[in-house]
């Protein structure tokens, strides 16, 4: 009887509703976004959903792919199931490039995003590479934007 309590209890607290979106360089905005064959082009048609983000959904860039704008994640996840940003497919890590001067992503509500942006060594501090991804060990977003540098943690 414990282990059946146990067992709901914390299949209760994942997201059983979450959803994986998915972006690239050759995809459609007018695509749903939710297959790697449906993909979006442009960060602008993620931020026209951003609201609707869910604890556990993942925001996935396709590898080497350069994406204009920046993402805004304006929910944060929880404790067991974080937002994730993060990247697909093979070849070089995607890059999300802000505009006028400006961060690649914004998360106002910082905490329980997983993700993974970093400093680009080979390119300006504004722009931001994805990268982790599931194969290796992913890092927390904790801060993002204009005044804060982010931290990572394993």
């Amino acid at each position: 009887m414990r282990e059946l309590l146990s067992l709901i209890l914390v299949l209760g607290g994942l997201s059983v509703n979450a959803a994986t979106y998915y972006l690239s360089p050759t995809g459609n905005d007018s695509n749903n976004g939710t297959s790697q064959s449906t993909p979006w082009r442009t960060i602008d048609r993620a931020n026209q959903l951003s609201s609707s983000f869910q604890p556990g959904d993942r925001i996935l860039f396709q590898r080497g792919g350069e994406y204009r704008g920046k993402l805004s994640i304006l929910n944060s996840g929880n404790a067991t199931a974080y937002i994730e940003v993060g990247a697909y497919g093979t070849g070089a890590q995607p890059i999300l490039k802000g505009q006028r001067g400006r961060y690649g992503m914004d998360a106002p509500q910082r905490q329980h995003l997983e993700g993974a942006l970093e400093p680009s060594h080979e390119t300006s501090v504004r722009e931001r590479r994805i990268a982790r991804d599931r194969a290796v060990p992913q890092h927390r977003l904790v801060a993002c934007g204009p005044r804060h540098q982010h931290q990572s943690h394993r």
